[in-house]
């Protein structure tokens, strides 16, 4: 068993089918984010302006809720009725077990206090505890 004299003619190759998986699975994901981001901007909401926002990264199990103006709950440009929502909230704890879901609020400026109150009282109801509110940063940026 000399494995020596098999090996001496034989020539490393490079294998591009596994960097083409790659690439499409690259493709695939951005176009996915892409579609998500675009379908959350595409909700008619003026977010408050704020100096004192932190900017914290999305998570796989976040959930956008939308306060529109006139009350209105939407998510993925879907409006919910209060009772829907809570359900909704409900059966994704229940399926997220123990991962920790966060929901972020998107209230529009001129939404009424009681409706985002609702909302956070339908997330309270659900068991969840992470809830974000999302604004636009107002703070100027210093050249130096």
């Amino acid at each position: 068993m000399n494995f020596r004299r098999a090996m001496e003619g034989a020539e490393d190759s490079f294998q591009i089918a596994p960097l083409i998986d790659i690439v499409f699975l690259l493709l695939v994901f951005f176009l996915v984010t892409m579609a998500l981001a675009a379908e959350e901007k595409e909700t008619p909401i003026a977010l408050p302006k704020t100096t004192a926002a932190i900017t914290r990264k999305r998570e796989r199990l976040d959930i956008v809720v939308n306060i529109a103006s006139d009350g209105g709950i939407w998510i993925n440009n879907q409006r919910y009725s209060l009772d829907k929502l809570r359900r909704v909230l409900v059966e994704v704890r229940r399926s997220a077990r123990e991962t920790p879901v966060t929901v972020i609020i998107r209230a529009d400026g001129k939404s009424l206090h009681e409706d985002v109150v609702r909302v956070i009282d339908a997330c309270t109801a659900a068991e969840l505890k992470n809830i974000s509110f999302v604004s636009i940063n107002a703070r100027k940026k210093r050249i130096r």
